[in-house]
């Protein structure tokens, strides 16, 4: 599974090697409901299935329309990017479905297929294949791409994902790598966890060193890389940056623990751990003679999972994944820093700085 960011730059990269002019399209800000958040990204070639996606489906067959046409009449050369804004009126937001009254400020660019920009779009690829956070820079005017090869600028605000700078020429666009999940512990739980937050988004793997539960609960969903080694090592090697979290369901102490002490030292912007109120406070309370300093003690989402009155296996891991996508929406819109923890001044994502 790869982000939307890296399938879009990736695509788009491609086509420029072929030689082919690319139209990309970012929502650079929403209003009211809008299935699709700020940053959200396609990108379309004449007569190829789009990458991406705006709306949910709302706006793009009239934007294709749109653009389409505008290729007939268009230069062969980079120009100042368009900006569009889908229901201004009440009219445009019954026409285009739009939910809740929203509106969208789209930002409309044509790139063409030169080595440079051929070039920049191979950097955020690979950046975001190495997990990295990769910075796309535009000139408003002149439509000319770099790419921040030291990542986010010093002075670009660390929880917007699009910055405008103060004198209103260049666009930062912060893309991120996408977001994975380590599910500790295989079982009747770990199976619908599995479902759930793929559903959502998560690139999902499995720990678990017990073999006998790895047999008697076997996994059915395609994609799931299964680990059968001690889970502090696994997280440790592929599941301790910002865009990881981990969550621990074996409810064996000897499984669940070592993956939370090293999770808990990583960088993981979201680590659980699934039992009851008492069996938190015992785990918090190994996890502190074992050295775990407080600061990251506070981290531990334990009780796992949003307080829905889950009891049965399936309602306790959508209760995880629920916890979970806020969590991710709470980074991602700067409500919530990638440690868990709540910054001093909360702020959206916005699309002027």
């Amino acid at each position: 599974m790869a982000s939307q960011g890296l399938r879009v730059v990736s695509q788009v990269g491609q086509w420029l090697s072929n030689g082919e002019a690319v139209w990309l399209v970012t929502v650079l800000a929403t209003y009211g409901s809008s299935p699709r958040p700020p940053g959200s990204m396609m990108a379309w070639v004449p007569g190829e299935p789009i990458v991406g996606s705006l709306s949910g489906g709302c706006i793009e067959e009239t934007l294709l329309a749109e653009l389409a046409a505008a290729s007939e009449d268009m230069p062969k050369q980079s120009g100042a990017p368009q900006e569009r804004i889908f229901g201004e009126t009440a009219e445009e937001q019954q026409r285009f479905a739009l939910p809740c009254g929203g509106r969208l400020h789209l930002l409309i660019e044509h790139v063409q297929p030169t080595s440079d920009n051929v070039n920049c779009f191979d950097s955020l690829a690979e950046s975001l294949t190495r997990r990295r956070e990769a910075i796309r820079e535009l000139d408003l005017k002149t439509g000319a791409i770099s790419v921040a090869t030291h990542g986010r600028p010093r002075w670009m605000p660390a929880n917007k994902s699009l910055y405008l700078c103060r004198d209103r020429q260049y666009w930062i666009h912060s893309l991120t790598p996408v977001y994975q999940l380590l599910i500790v512990g295989a079982g009747e739980v770990a199976q619908y966890l599995t479902h759930f937050a793929q559903a959502v988004g998560f690139k999902v793997s499995l720990c678990d060193s017990r073999e006998d539960y790895l047999q008697r609960y076997p996994l059915n969903s395609p994609g799931v890389k299964v680990y059968h080694q001690h889970p502090d090592d696994v997280v440790r090697q592929s599941f301790s940056d910002a865009y990881s979290a981990v969550i621990a369901v074996a409810h064996d102490p000897r499984v669940d623990d070592l993956a939370l002490m090293e999770a808990l030292q990583a960088n993981c912007f979201f680590v659980g751990a699934m039992g009851s109120l008492n069996t938190s406070q015992r785990r918090r309370a190994r996890l502190q003679m074992l050295d775990i300093p407080e600061p990251r003690l506070n981290r531990l989402h334990a009780p796992l999972g949003l307080d829905i009155g889950s009891k049965t296996p399936a309602e306790i891991a959508l209760s995880a994944v629920a916890q979970l996508v806020q969590f991710r929406s709470g980074v991602e819109r700067g409500i919530v820093d990638r440690a868990g923890i709540l910054p001093a001044q909360q702020s959206e994502s916005l699309w002027a700085g």
